[in-house]
């Protein structure tokens, strides 16, 4: 419902010279079952027209003025699965009769921790067969359908992706197998530039971002894991990695991060289970130096 149906419905035929400073608080009161940020963005609507209704001499006071907001908290998303879950999920993509198109697309995001626009803009050419790599140096436009750009865009990139650079990524064996499987098949459309993941009839010539995610939760649902975006793969790519021990430049790199502030900050820390592991081992043996 628009900021007008809502003032419409609360308000009926109150004529607008009418309306005080406590009826109009009552009905952002009467909008709590919305999140504060939806609120704030209806009140700065209202608060515009009736700013102009004022200076205008249409009505003698701004009755929104200190107009206190409330509402829900948004809903906090998952930024990443657990590296068991992780592991279950490559299980399920490597042996489940899945759509060939949407399991390669799936299973390729989530061995390489690349980004969807990186994702879209694979080319046969940037994998290595023989010595089992992808090498990640461009992104597709996957929102206007511009074709290739550069990695630093600012407009595809993540907040949390400001410093990203090309690199070399190796590839699995399943996942090798799975490649070739997949050119092979009807589902690989050839297109003038040789890239993986292509959609005729669309501008933007690829799967959209949100019907990749709607993918990757309908295998996530029928295994009991919690929902996330194909940003949050590339989540669970990095802490998984982490889980493993990898070498920390080495994970920054991977991630395509000039900074290494950048790994540290929104993926090593997000590990709390490896935390809460040390921290509990930290414990035992300072309790065994008491003893």
């Amino acid at each position: 419902m628009n900021a007008n149906n809502k003032v419409e419905q609360f308000f009926n035929d109150e004529l607008l010279i009418n309306i005080t400073h406590d009826m109009y608080q009552e009905f952002m009161d009467a909008q709590h079952h919305n999140t504060k940020s939806t609120n704030e963005k209806l009140n700065k609507k209202i608060r515009a027209f009736v700013k102009h209704a004022f200076e205008h001499n249409k009505i003698q006071s701004n009755f929104t003025n200190d107009v206190s907001i409330q509402g829900k908290k948004p809903n906090k998303k998952n930024l990443f699965i657990s590296a068991k879950e992780y592991e279950l999920l490559l299980n399920y993509l490597h042996n489940d009769n899945l759509p060939i198109l949407k399991k390669m697309m799936i299973l390729l995001a989530a061995t390489t921790g690349i980004r969807y626009g990186e994702l879209c803009a694979v080319r046969w050419k940037d994998i290595d067969f023989e010595r089992q790599s992808i090498h990640i140096h461009q992104q597709w436009d996957y929102k206007k359908g511009s074709g290739f750009i550069d990695l630093k865009d600012p407009n595809l990139n993540q907040k949390d992706d400001t410093d990203i650079k090309e690199r070399t990524i190796p590839l699995s064996s399943q996942t090798m197998a799975l490649l070739k499987t997949f050119q092979k098949s009807d589902s690989y459309i050839e297109n003038e530039h040789g890239r993986l993941f292509y959609k005729t009839n669309c501008k933007a010539q690829v799967m959209s971002n949100n019907t990749f995610n709607k993918s990757l939760n309908k295998v996530l649902t029928s295994l009991n894991i919690e929902s996330i975006t194909a940003h949050g793969l590339r989540h669970s790519f990095a802490t998984y990695q982490v889980h493993k021990n990898i070498d920390r430049a080495y994970l920054q790199y991977l991630m395509g991060h000039t900074d290494y502030r950048t790994t540290d900050k929104y993926y090593v820390h997000l590990h709390e289970e490896m935390f809460e592991k040390n921290a509990l081992e930290m414990k035992e043996a300072l309790d065994k130096l008491v003893n």
